[in-house]
């Protein structure tokens, strides 16, 4: 986990002797701490001091897989069509042997009718001063839920979670470049990703375990 991100608010420090009554009765800037994701996931734990206890994974079956993909789509954890949130469909990464940032940007993604666990992707990247346009698939190939035991499951009834089931996911892609463009390729690896499902069936990232697998 990244550490603790702390803003502190400057402190009013009366060092002069000759100012007023008036001004040296004014209250003191109280320094305000930012809450961080460590210290959200730190509140959800039974006990912070403990050592973490690895997450109890259960991979699914092939044939469960296939249902879960079946009667979900997982296109809204990668993928926001509302403008208001398409900053999120930018995802940021290092390339090349000097590590310069790389972009890339989805700007669609399907789940496919006869695959459900292929979704397509649209979009582009920017590496340097060159923006190219990509096609391809992420491919999801193994799944398994999980359980926390360092987390109070009393928070799992809570609004905040109304938790179903958490998952784990691996997933394979490739995202072919326009092969008009000069310097066009293939980008291709894996992806992981941890999410969960709530009670009402909607599906949100997990971020509340600091072990979890991706």
């Amino acid at each position: 986990m990244k550490k603790a991100l702390i803003l502190l608010l400057g402190v009013l420090v009366w060092g002069s002797c000759t100012r007023n009554a008036k001004e040296s009765a004014k209250p003191t800037a109280i320094p305000i701490k930012l809450i961080t994701h460590k210290d959200a996931i730190d509140s959800l734990r039974k006990d912070t001091t403990a050592p973490l206890k690895p997450l109890q994974v259960t991979p699914l079956s092939p044939d469960k897989v296939s249902t879960f993909f079946q009667s979900h789509d997982l296109s809204s954890l990668m993928y926001f069509a509302d403008a208001e949130d398409g900053h999120a469909n930018r995802f940021d990464g290092f390339y090349g042997n000097d590590h310069y940032r790389i972009e890339f940007y989805f700007s669609e993604i399907k789940q496919d009718s006869l695959k459900p666990n292929v979704y397509h992707i649209s979009g582009k990247n920017r590496f340097k001063k060159n923006v190219t346009p990509f096609e391809g698939t992420i491919t999801f190939n193994q799944l398994a839920s999980f359980k926390d035991p360092n987390l109070n499951e009393e928070h799992y009834e809570h609004d905040e979670f109304e938790l179903k089931e958490a998952y784990t996911a691996e997933a394979a892609f490739e995202f072919k470049e326009n092969p008009s463009v000069k310097g066009s390729g293939i980008f291709s690896g894996k992806m992981f990703i941890d999410f969960f499902e709530r009670k009402d069936g909607n599906i949100e990232l997990w971020y509340f375990s600091s072990n979890a697998p991706a």
